[in-house]
């Protein structure tokens, strides 16, 4: 009987090490997965990189319009630039429902960038895609950053049904800018 109890508790024992030896196996197996397709993702964040300071370079050297311009903090009479944009593109100045200032963020030693929230309501996307070529005509120091469209409500009173065709605009413009130094 302890013949036949030592063969099963070696047996037992085998079968324990080789089931432990198959899960390290798998273990490994799924963690050199998980590393080649991290290494592929910096990989592909290197790339993105290079690109977007390839992009950035030469678009600050194609010409004083093309890059964005870091000069002294700009007016903050948008109120009246969005209207005007609006007037351009031949659209009720109404659309701009209001702007809305966000703090200051202080990127590096003097350079800061300002942002608002600008809100355009009840226009097509071929509204707004005038108003934008209207405002961007002017070369402005502020540059759409974020972008929220959401369906605008019909305005006839009639029902409370969304207008499929029509949307209102919420617009983060920030413009960077130099502080004066004391």
């Amino acid at each position: 009987m302890t013949g036949r109890r030592g063969w099963y508790l070696l047996a037992l024992a085998a079968i324990t090490l080789v089931i432990v030896a198959a899960w390290c196996a798998g273990t490994r197996s799924r963690a050199h997965a998980d590393l080649a397709a991290a290494l592929d993702r910096h990989r592909q964040v290197e790339r993105d990189v290079a690109t977007i300071t390839t992009l950035g370079s030469s678009s600050s050297s194609a010409g004083a319009g093309a890059g964005l311009s870091v000069g002294p903090r700009p007016d903050a009479d948008l109120v009246a630039r969005t209207q005007q944009a609006l007037a351009e593109a031949g659209l009720p100045i109404g659309a701009c429902s209001g702007v809305q200032p966000r703090a200051d963020q202080v990127r590096q030693q003097g350079l800061s960038v300002q942002t608002v929230l600008v809100s355009l309501q009840n226009l097509r996307p071929a509204e707004f895609g005038s108003w934008l070529a209207a405002w961007n005509a002017h070369q402005p120091p502020w540059r759409i950053t974020e972008l929220q469209l959401v369906h605008a409500p019909q305005r006839d009173g009639a029902t409370s049904d969304l207008d499929p065709n029509r949307f209102d605009y919420t617009l983060a413009l920030a413009a960077p800018y130099l502080e004066k130094q004391p």
